[in-house]
C-alpha cells in the first residue's frame, strides 16, 4: 500500500502502519514525517506531486493581439469575494476572466452568469482532464489557492500563477 501526497505542506498523515511507501512532494515533507511523525525514511519517496499525462500534450497557439485571460480557479469552496473582485473590474478590452465555480458552488456560477458582464465567464466544475487540459491551455495566467494539484499543473503548462492567499499550518 502506498500514500501519494498531493499538497505541498502536511497537516498530517493517512496512514502509518501497513503503508509500504510515501510519495512526498519534497525533502522538507520527507523530514517533517521522519521527526514528526517517527516514518522509517526508507519508505519516504520524494516524488513531486503527480500530474496526468494530459497535462503534457503541448499548447495550441494562442492568437496575437487578442485579450489576456485569466483563470481564476479556488476550488470548490471558492477563492474569497470574486464577486466583490469581478464588480471592480472594468471592461477595458485588455483581460477576460475565466471563473472557475468548483463542484460545490453553484450560487457563485448563477450570481456570475446574471452579472452578464461581456469580460467574464463562469464554468461550472470539470471533471475531464482533456476539459481542463483546453481551458489551461486557453488562458494567459491563473489566480488559485496554493493547492498541490492546481500548481503543479499550471506549472507543467507554464502559466503564471499568482496565488491569492497562502496559510501553511502554524502559519497565519
Amino acid at each position: 500500500m502506498i500514500n501519494a501526497y498531493t499538497d505541498f505542506f502536511m497537516n498530517d498523515i493517512w496512514g502509518r502502519e501497513g503503508i509500504d511507501y510515501h510519495f512526498v512532494p519534497n525533502q522538507q515533507v520527507k523530514e517533517q514525517m521522519v521527526k514528526h511523525y517517527g516514518i522509517d525514511e526508507r519508505k519516504i519517496m520524494v516524488t513531486g506531486i503527480p500530474v496526468h499525462e494530459t497535462f503534457l500534450k503541448p499548447d495550441k497557439v494562442k492568437e496575437k493581439g487578442r485579450k489576456k485571460k485569466v483563470l481564476i480557479a479556488g476550488g470548490s469552496s471558492g477563492l474569497g469575494n470574486i464577486v466583490g473582485f469581478i464588480k471592480h473590474t472594468k471592461h477595458s478590452g485588455l483581460f477576460e476572466y475565466v471563473i472557475l465555480c468548483g463542484k460545490k458552488n453553484h450560487h457563485l456560477y448563477e450570481t456570475i452568469g446574471q452579472m452578464h458582464l461581456p469580460h467574464v465567464k463562469a464554468l461550472p466544475y470539470i471533471s475531464s482532464r482533456e476539459e481542463m487540459n483546453n481551458l489551461y491551455n486557453s488562458v494567459d495566467a491563473i489566480v488559485t489557492k496554493p493547492g498541490g494539484v492546481t500548481v503543479s499543473e499550471a506549472l507543467k503548462k507554464g502559466l503564471p500563477i499568482f496565488i491569492h492567499f497562502f496559510s501553511r499550518p502554524g502559519v497565519y
